[in-house]
């Protein structure tokens, strides 16, 4: 099995932040997606079937510690009983009819500029309790 890792490119679209006391406090706020890439072990950029390479999303940070997550395929069908797509990557959450949604904890290692979200409710039943990094 190989690791995939996901960089995601987001923007602010909420109020300027205030000066941060840490890493972690520098993210809250609302961010839309921008961005997704999915790069496997060597580096080689892989599509990412059930969201399309170019998704649309928010991602919301509090200062609490909670992350939500809310992305969808841009060209999603419509379709009255989307089936859920399962992911054997352990990086990517499983998404159902071009859509996916998580909440849970996040954690912040600026060391290596990744962030960690600990799912507590998600889209898929068993993406709950996972941890998922984000570059």
């Amino acid at each position: 099995m190989c690791a995939i890792v996901t960089a995601i490119l987001v923007t602010n679209v909420g109020h300027s932040l205030r000066a941060a006391s840490s890493d972690a406090q520098e993210i809250v706020g609302t961010w839309m997606l921008d961005s997704r890439i999915d790069r496997d072990a060597a580096g080689v950029v892989v599509p990412e079937p059930s969201l399309g390479s170019n998704p649309f999303g928010y991602l919301i940070y509090d200062r609490a510690g909670h992350v939500a997550a809310q992305i969808m395929a841009r060209d999603r069908q419509k379709s009255p009983s989307p089936a859920a797509v399962a992911t054997s990557d352990p990086n990517n959450t499983g998404a159902s009819g071009g859509y996916d949604a998580y909440v849970g904890r996040y954690s912040v290692d600026p060391n290596k500029k990744v962030v960690t979200h600990e799912l507590e409710l998600a889209l898929g039943p068993t993406d709950v309790g996972r941890k998922i990094m984000r570059r």
